[in-house]
């Protein structure tokens, strides 16, 4: 059995800083029983035996820059932080690779956080924040268009479908919210004057060369 003294130093590589790092040390050394690690040692493990206050902040705390730069993990319940930011995963999409094809089933819903892509249909650009496959996967429909990747290289953050819509089971307003971007985004056909704004941007012009 990996004792506390080993669960002490995998939290300590996590580079939490001192005020977390010993809240989350007494809650677990004030447990009755000793805290079992050898068998996981993910993060996931940790926001499983947290109490919902710190997992929540563990959580906020080593995904800030997504939480910063993607609008949809903004402003959510404690609980949402703690059951799902672990189950986020990454992806990098390069020229021309497509997030979505017309006709076929998405899986995934994308986050954007480096990067552009563009819509071949609408011509409607997604930058960082913005998402993509919502209504796909959402209403388990083929894809209405095709999004391939306009700059040398894109990155997202992804829920897996079946994720996904085990958030909007437990979250009724988040299914509310993303009924209206798929309204949204039907009224907002397309945004030329944003990338021609990009390509004048020093930042962006290598990306989409």
């Amino acid at each position: 059995m990996v004792r506390i003294q080993n669960f002490e130093a995998m939290v300590r590589k996590l580079d939490l800083g001192p005020n977390l790092e010993e809240e989350i040390f007494r809650y677990v050394r004030n447990q009755k029983r000793e805290t079992d690690v050898e068998k996981n040692k993910e993060f996931q493990y940790l926001l499983k035996i947290l109490p919902d206050t710190l997992s929540k902040r563990l959580s906020q705390f080593l995904f800030q820059n997504a939480i910063s730069n993607i609008p949809f993990l903004q402003k959510r319940r404690p609980d949402f932080y703690s059951k799902f930011l672990h189950q986020l995963d990454s992806k990098i999409f390069y020229k021309d690779e497509a997030l979505c094809r017309q006709d076929m089933f998405a899986n995934k819903v994308y986050f954007i956080v480096t990067g552009l892509a563009v819509n071949h249909h609408t011509h409607k650009y997604y930058q960082q924040g913005m998402m993509v496959n919502i209504e796909s996967v959402l209403r388990s429909k083929v894809s209405r268009q095709t999004i391939t990747t306009f700059s040398k290289s894109l990155s997202c953050l992804y829920f897996t479908k079946v994720i996904f819509h085990q958030i909007i089971k437990l979250y009724p307003d988040i299914l509310d919210q993303m009924e209206e971007t798929i309204k949204l985004n039907d009224l907002v056909k397309k945004n030329d004057k944003f990338v021609n704004e990009v390509k004048d941007n020093k930042e962006f012009k290598n990306q989409i060369a």
